[in-house]
């Protein structure tokens, strides 16, 4: 919907739960969004922080850390999904590709963003992502923000990439609403017909 009436804003769902979508079919929507808007959508992936949740409507039963490997496995399945290969194969731990067709190709190159809030979590995002999205502010205060980030910049050091390179949001809650022009102040005004009449009439 925000795509299809804006024109220059960048979009990305926050967050895809990853044990609730393949990735190899997440890639294939992002990709159509990415076209449909003209280069304008974004990927927000999380590697699933209701796990429970998730189970009791049919995902596979994940331990935090293994959700954490799936999610490392994931971000490989998209990216190959978004190259000039002709076949995916694909034989991790948690996801298995063989031949899959890619496609289509999206307009640009889609960054990735992960929803992150572990230590191991936020290695992850500097090892293999574009961005990290922070929680909504909810539960995650500034304060907490704060550690994150040194966590990120030091991770993205010590793997050779400038702190920089990772770009991050934070969640603030909020809602668009329709703002309403205020209306002019009533005035009266008085017409020449409702004068007062003194005298006697002729």
């Amino acid at each position: 919907m925000i795509l299809a009436r804006t024109e220059r804003i960048r979009v990305f769902h926050y967050v895809a739960n990853l044990p609730l979508r393949p990735p190899a079919v997440l890639a294939k929507a992002a990709a159509t969004l990415d076209l449909l808007s003209g280069g304008r959508f974004e990927v927000g992936l999380g590697g699933g922080g209701f796990l429970r949740a998730a189970k009791a409507m049919g995902a596979p039963p994940l331990t935090p850390g293994e959700s954490l490997e799936a999610l490392e496995e994931a971000v490989t399945i998209l990216r190959a999904s978004w190259s000039d290969a002709r076949a995916l194969r694909f034989d991790g731990h948690h996801y298995r590709l063989e031949g899959a067709r890619p496609g289509p190709a999206p307009a640009h190159q889609i960054g990735i963003w992960l929803g992150a809030a572990t230590p191991r979590a936020l290695a992850l995002t500097e090892r293999v992502a574009e961005g990290w999205a922070a929680p909504l502010m909810n539960y995650y205060p500034p304060a907490a923000v704060a550690e994150s980030q040194t966590v990120i910049d030091r991770a993205a050091r010590e793997a050779g990439r400038g702190p920089g390179e990772i770009r991050r949001i934070y969640n603030v809650p909020g809602a668009f609403t329709r703002r309403r022009r205020p209306r002019p102040p009533a005035t009266a005004t008085r017409r020449s017909s409702d004068r007062p009449t003194t005298g006697r009439r002729s």
